[in-house]
């Protein structure tokens, strides 16, 4: 197991990009590795670099979002952050939430009201070749509509994915 830690939040620690649809920063910084220097001086990243395929893995411990309606899409996505201002993954200047393409989602399909509730468990593979050269990640969720609660989630790496954890 490469990251095992427990993220607490509540709305004091999201921070919303858009007036018409919620976008959230969640947790802390999940740190997968610092940057050495090699033998010829080149960067390299003691990360997850060696370990091919992993997972990053999810599992709600108390309900996170309340509310939304049909058709409504949660995504949760890893968020990089590195010394490149066009890499940066906090809200820039115009408050844009610079999201990168490694997500994956939830959608709630019926008529019913999307919520993410204690013991929903997600996962998602990620290729180590493409976070190499990161420092260091965040947890997002975006979603369309909803409120975003008080709540803890687990989010661990590993070489598989462990979807029933606890």
């Amino acid at each position: 197991m490469l990251l095992d830690k427990r993220l607490t939040f509540g709305t004091a620690d999201a921070v919303s990009t858009s007036s018409s649809s919620a976008k959230f920063i969640v947790g802390s910084p999940l740190n997968l590795g610092a940057a050495m220097k090699d033998f010829r001086g080149s960067t390299i990243y003691d990360d997850l670099g060696r370990a091919g395929m992993n997972f990053l893995n999810i599992k709600v411990v108390s309900s996170i979002l309340k509310g939304g309606g049909a058709g409504q899409t949660v995504a949760f996505k890893l968020l990089t952050h590195s010394t490149s201002s066009a890499n940066a993954s906090t809200v820039n200047s115009s408050g844009t939430l610079i999201w990168q393409s490694r997500t994956f989602s939830i959608s709630n399909s019926s008529s019913s009201a999307l919520a993410l509730g204690a013991k929903v468990a997600l996962n998602v593979g990620i290729e180590a070749e493409r976070i190499a050269q990161q420092y260091l990640f965040l947890i997002g969720i975006a979603a369309g509509t909803g409120t975003l609660a008080s709540g803890k989630l687990t989010a661990w790496i590993g070489p598989q994915a462990e979807a029933g954890r606890q």
